[in-house]
């Protein structure tokens, strides 16, 4: 049953769905009140979900507010035996006071979609859009440009680095032979040319005083004569003249 209704009153609804048979809470549930217009028949609380189907069973929108049979006693949870002969005339929405619920329900709800601009585009709107690209172009442009300076002047800072570098390394390693030899130091001169004096005295004093060794004829040297062989005319000749000479 419900009581109260109005603007005052429409949040203090109590009783029970007829078409299900559950409490009515108007703090967490969507409720509708319905009134009739048979004298008889009270203003009744129902749960928007219920109602919605019983619209679908007698084939009419969901979001119908008036004009259709009063559902009183057309439920299974009905606590009425017989169906009301009236026709709904006013309806009143009551949603939930809980802020919890509402959180919810606004979860719950689909994200609208701004509609999409069809027109078409002006002549300023064409050329503001193409100055635009033109100038993503060139910033696009202008900063390859940049990175490749870049390189080219870090590859020249790096050639000349490694030209100084091979340059130095040249000069380190000229050979010594390519400078000027130091003057010669003549007291060094002097020292050398004392000491070879007296190296050629020495040898000359120690030749003079050594005695001459004998020359003896060697195996060597009495094998390399020839040795003569006489005949015995050569004797008997020999003889002949030795005689003739005595």
């Amino acid at each position: 049953m419900a009581e109260g209704i109005g603007v005052d009153g429409i949040h203090c609804v109590s009783g029970t769905c007829d078409l299900c048979g559950d409490v009515c809470d108007v703090n967490t549930q969507e409720l509708n009140v319905l009134s009739c217009t048979f004298a008889k028949c009270e203003d009744l609380c129902y749960h928007q979900d219920c109602l919605e189907k019983y619209l679908k069973s007698i084939r009419l929108e969901r979001n119908r507010k008036t004009g259709f049979k009063c559902p009183r006693g057309c439920g299974k949870g009905s606590a009425h035996k017989d169906s009301c002969p009236g026709k709904i005339d006013k309806s009143h929405p009551i949603h939930p006071r809980n802020e919890e619920q509402k959180k919810k329900k606004k979860a719950k709800a689909p994200e609208v979609v701004p509609p999409v601009n069809t027109r078409p585009k002006t002549k300023e709107e064409r050329k503001a859009e193409k100055a635009t690209v033109a100038a993503a172009k060139d910033k696009t442009a202008a900063i390859a440009d940049n990175k490749g300076k870049a390189a080219k002047a870090s590859a020249g800072n790096l050639k000349n680095a490694t030209a100084t570098a091979a340059s130095s390394a040249a000069v380190k390693a000229a050979p010594a032979a390519a400078r000027p030899p130091p003057p010669p130091d003549p007291r060094r001169q002097l020292a050398e040319a004392l000491a070879a004096a007296r190296r050629e005295l020495a040898s000359g004093g120690k030749q003079s005083r050594e005695p001459t060794p004998p020359q003896t004829a060697t195996a060597a040297t009495a094998a390399a004569a020839p040795v003569e062989y006489k005949t015995l005319d050569m004797y008997y000749r020999e003889n002949a003249t030795s005689s003739s000479n005595s």
